[in-house]
Parts: C-alpha cells; sequence; structure tokens
C-alpha cells in the first residue's frame, strides 16, 4: 500500500511539472529602443537586443548634419550600383548597398526599398543602415523613409529584419525629431 501511495505521488509530481513547463510563458525578446532614448542608451539597448535575439546588426554609417548634401554625389554611378546591387558576389553587392546612402535620396529610395523587400537578410540589414542614413543626412521631409520602415515592421517575413526596422524607425524618429 505504501509503494502505491509513493509512486502515485511521483506520477501527481511528473504530471505537475510536465503542466507547469506547457504553460511557462514564452521567452520575450529584448525590447527595441524608444524614439525617447538617448543616443548612447539607443546604442546600448541594440548591442543588448543583438546579443539575446541573434539580429544582425544594422549597418550605422557615419551621420553628418540633418541635410547636408552628401560629398560622393557626384562620384556615384547609379547604373553601375544598379548593376552591382545584382551581383552574384556578396561582397559587390553589400559595397553597392552601403554607397547608395550617399546617392541622391529620390534615386537611391527604391533601390533600397527593393534590396530590403527581395534581398536576403543580410542585404535586408545593409539597406536599413542605408535608409537610416539618407533619411539622416538628407532629410525625410515627405515621410517616405520613414512610412517604408512602418511597414516593413508590419510586413516583414523575417524577425531580424523586423527588429531591424523597428531599430532604424526609431532612430531616424529620433534624430529628426532632435532636428526639429
Amino acid at each position: 500500500m505504501r509503494r502505491q501511495l509513493v509512486a502515485a505521488s511521483l506520477l501527481v509530481l511528473c504530471v505537475a511539472v510536465l503542466i507547469g513547463y506547457a504553460y511557462r510563458a514564452p521567452p520575450q525578446p529584448a525590447a527595441a529602443p524608444t524614439a525617447a532614448m538617448r543616443t548612447d542608451e539607443a546604442k546600448e539597448a541594440k548591442e543588448a537586443t543583438e546579443a539575446t535575439a541573434g539580429v544582425l546588426p544594422v549597418v550605422d554609417p557615419p551621420t553628418p548634419q540633418l541635410g547636408a548634401t552628401p560629398d560622393r554625389t557626384d562620384e556615384l554611378d547609379l547604373d553601375t550600383l544598379t548593376l552591382e546591387l545584382n551581383a552574384a558576389n556578396p561582397e559587390r553587392r553589400a559595397a553597392a548597398i552601403v554607397a547608395l546612402a550617399d546617392a541622391p535620396r529620390e534615386q537611391a529610395l527604391s533601390l533600397l526599398q527593393d534590396v530590403f523587400s527581395i534581398g536576403d537578410v543580410q542585404d535586408g540589414h545593409l539597406a536599413l543602415g542605408s535608409l537610416r542614413a539618407l533619411a539622416i543626412e538628407q532629410g525625410d521631409q515627405d515621410g517616405a523613409i520613414r512610412e517604408f520602415l512602418r511597414v516593413a515592421v508590419y510586413h516583414s517575413g523575417d524577425q531580424d529584419l523586423v527588429l531591424g526596422a523597428q531599430y532604424t524607425l526609431d532612430a531616424v524618429l529620433s534624430v529628426l525629431e532632435d532636428a526639429q
């Protein structure tokens, strides 16, 4: 009788552990930085998010003054960059994506949106960095970059790109609000 009581107790304990395991709360990813965070806090939050969620880093190009005209605009050949965006070599693609950050906003915006939408995850993160640089360096008066980033947050099929788009949107909003 005593053995049966011990066996029944162990069985109940095992079932309770299994039920607790099945109904536990899923782990929450690190929160994306908000627009109210300062630049240093945003960088720390970005690093924490990347470390905990395995997010590929968003390329952060240098951020000159808002509205400044890029120095290399004359040197850029958009036809060549467009060809490089379709190159099989990932290093050539990456160089072209980063170079689009210095191109005229009207011409680079649609190319970067295409790279984000149809490229691989790494190219998508590079495109986010270039979109961020475009918005910061050349402004976003018509809101097209911010609108694309909002759409990307809700419609991207990859969680890393969603987090990267949210981080980029928060950074752009923060910089543009500080500039006003």
